[in-house]
């Protein structure tokens, strides 16, 4: 669904995303509903600038053939950024509900669907899991744009490990 902003609405994992431009494999809703996600896709235009200190949260020991980790994720005061090896980048605030992403050419926004659709959406489905203290699932798994994704399966067991970890430190008392 389009509304008159020119945003565009969909539901992926039972969550209402507004995007600022189509975003591939994003089921369009019937009917208007609050968003729970906004996703900002500045693409290749614009640099990333960060004036918070990152911290290394986690490092996937899955490397691409350049000795890249496939996932990286930094904290930050206001959010968590997570860096993929093919070039993509998510800055997502602690409340999940804002999403910016950015990408290096030759990766076109199909490519970045893959990634915001599942592993993105499966980091903030951990996140909101967590905050509501209920032990689910890890989310995610199901290929969300209905065809086979390389991306979308290491991406989504890399973001179970990380929803386990996320578990662990929720019950040990980390986030008290």
């Amino acid at each position: 669904m389009t509304n008159r902003s020119g945003s565009f609405i969909g539901r992926v994992s039972g969550l209402v995303i507004q995007a600022d431009a189509p975003v591939s494999g994003l089921r369009p809703l019937d009917r208007a509903e609050p968003p729970d996600v906004r996703v900002r896709m500045h693409g290749t235009s614009g640099r990333l600038s960060l004036d918070e200190t990152l911290s290394t949260w986690y490092v996937s020991p899955y490397r691409d053939e350049r000795g890249v980790p496939s996932l990286t994720i930094r904290s930050l005061g206001s959010g968590y950024l997570l860096c993929y090896a093919e070039g993509t980048r998510f800055l997502v605030s602690r409340s999940g509900s804002d999403v910016d992403a950015w990408w290096d050419e030759p990766l076109t926004d199909v490519d970045v669907a893959d990634y915001l659709l599942g592993g993105v959406v499966a980091f903030i489905d951990a996140e909101w899991s967590i905050r509501m203290t209920v032990d689910l699932p890890a989310p995610g798994l199901k290929n969300v744009t209905g065809r086979a994704s390389a991306r979308q399966s290491a991406s989504s067991t890399i973001i179970c490990k990380i929803n386990s970890r996320l578990r662990r430190s929720f019950w040990n008392g980390a986030f008290t």
